[in-house]
């Protein structure tokens, strides 16, 4: 394994500033057409403004940036607390007050600032949805997870996600494969989940490295295969197989970068070290850095243990990179095996290395093709259509809310 810092190298910033961007998004593009069309869907909502609070936010991921898109006259989003939800619900004069709950990793562990135990920041939560509900907010859930990656404690999780599905007036999952396997578990929410699109990541990251230059600043042969795996360093995405198979394929590299959590970053990079093929870069990747890891690859391969729905595939696709990925989850839905990438058997042992075999053995014009297909697929996946569900959705349940103020004690 070579080891470097992925802050080592930086490429010209040279995408232009968001309007209210955080220091980690100052860096990431957001394509023109967002604005126009969150206008245009301001005619879904009638007359009165709505305020939208989503939370937690991860401002160095440009996903929920991209999702929301622009401010407009009757619509804002911004992070928000349930607290200060509650709050603006509190003083709103006209108008519904939404929370969208995304993730709920920030109830687990050690969150700076925060000397609450998980049981008391989740009971606190949950009690003041309740108040949130009951005085006439909003609330939205979008399920990204089955259950969060880092917890071992299942009852306590399945018992909260049953009381999230009690009180959401609407839940969201990113695809029909994460529906099924979101209602499997709770099927009670059956009339409230919602499949929404999730956009691609096309103009929002800098990409004008050629594949020579990617190669050439991270040593990379030009007549080499080069697997890449972009994104958090987390033991559930079965980088120890992948590290293994590469190391036992002619003429393959495997790169990858990415932060480790800090618990898990000394047995990661202990584990890498025993592979020869493999070239580690630890630490936050920045915007600008992005391109220089996908365009070097020839293949980004997600061999993940569990997946509900995976930003890293749309991310590959959205630089035109062909994918290997297991036959679960979203995955199908977003991969046409051999043309947009390969897909393999999850429960074959063998699956994973002869896709990698597969892709090893494609021919340099048939590469092409296939990542002109991924960059095509990209295109198909548009944020705008998943407003226009958001928006529809916020106006249908807004005709729910006097009913049940009225109903309230």
């Amino acid at each position: 394994m070579r080891l470097f810092s992925s802050q080592k190298y930086r490429k010209p910033k040279l995408s232009f500033r968001l309007f209210g961007a955080s220091d980690a998004t100052a860096h990431v593009n957001t394509p023109p057409h967002t604005a126009d069309w969150n206008t245009k869907f301001d005619a879904l909502l009638g007359p009165r403004p709505v305020r939208l609070h989503y939370w937690p936010a991860y401002e160095a991921n440009p996903y929920q940036m991209m999702f929301y898109g622009a401010q407009t006259d009757l619509f804002t989003s911004r992070p928000g607390t349930i607290e200060q939800a509650l709050s603006d619900l509190r003083r709103a004069t006209t108008g519904p007050v939404c929370f969208h709950l995304h993730w709920l990793n920030f109830l687990y562990g050690r969150i700076k600032g925060d000397t609450r135990d998980t049981e008391t920041r989740t009971k606190e939560l949950l009690d003041q949805l309740r108040a949130f509900v009951a005085e006439g907010g909003l609330f939205f859930w979008t399920v990204h997870n089955l259950t969060e990656h880092q917890r071992e404690d299942g009852p306590f999780e399945r018992n909260l996600r049953k009381i999230l599905c009690d009180l959401a007036h609407r839940i969201f999952v990113h695809g029909r494969a994460a529906q099924i396997a979101f209602l499997q578990d709770q099927p009670n929410a059956t009339e409230k989940t919602l499949v929404i699109d999730h956009g691609n990541y096309i103009g929002v990251y800098p990409d004008t490295l050629s594949r020579a230059a990617a190669r050439d600043a991270l040593n990379m042969d030009s007549d080499t295969t080069v697997f890449a795996s972009v994104g958090w360093l987390r033991r559930y995405k079965g980088l120890d197989t992948l590290c293994a198979a590469v190391d036992s394929i002619e003429h393959a590299r495997l790169l990858i970068a990415g932060r480790a959590l800090k618990q898990d970053k000394e047995s990661l990079l202990t584990l890498f070290s025993s592979y020869r093929k493999t070239q580690v870069h630890e630490g936050w990747v920045a915007p600008a850095d992005i391109q220089r890891y996908m365009n070097a690859a020839d293949f980004v391969v997600l061999p993940y243990l569990a997946s509900l729905t995976s930003g890293a595939a749309l991310l590959a696709l959205s630089f035109g990179v062909p994918v290997i990925a297991p036959r679960l989850g979203a995955f199908p839905e977003v991969i046409n095996d051999s043309i947009s990438g390969y897909l393999y058997d999850p429960s074959s042992e063998t699956g994973l290395r002869d896709a990698l075999q597969r892709a090893c053995a494609t021919p340099a014009a048939t590469r092409v093709d296939m990542g002109l297909k991924a960059f095509q697929t990209a295109l198909s996946m548009n944020w705008a259509t998943g407003r226009r569900t958001l928006f529809s959705q916020i106006a249908a349940c807004t005709d729910q809310v006097p009913l049940r103020k009225s109903l309230s004690p």
